[in-house]
């Protein structure tokens, strides 16, 4: 039996993601599974996100060594403007 979700009150529900994101790629654990988040204030549960493993962390550590040289190359300015789009 799957328990119901609590509705989260966002401007832009598109903001609520249920995936991982692992070298700009959306993505599920490779086994389907998945595990609830939980609202502390309720205790009711707000979503399903993936439940990765072994697999699936060892891809996003090695999506992040790639990215590291890059990212490393910016300058503050430019990394501060990337973190402000994701706030924004």
């Amino acid at each position: 039996m799957m328990t119901e979700l609590e509705p989260l009150d966002l401007a832009d529900q598109s903001l609520l993601k249920t995936a991982a994101l692992v070298a700009g790629r959306w993505c599920g654990a490779e086994d389907g599974g998945r595990f609830e988040v939980t609202n502390p204030a309720t205790g009711r549960v707000i979503a399903r996100v993936p439940d990765m493993g072994t697999a699936e962390t060892r891809v996003a550590i090695d999506a992040a060594n790639a990215a590291w040289p890059r990212w490393r190359a910016m300058t503050a300015r430019e990394r501060a403007g990337i973190l402000r789009s994701f706030y924004d």
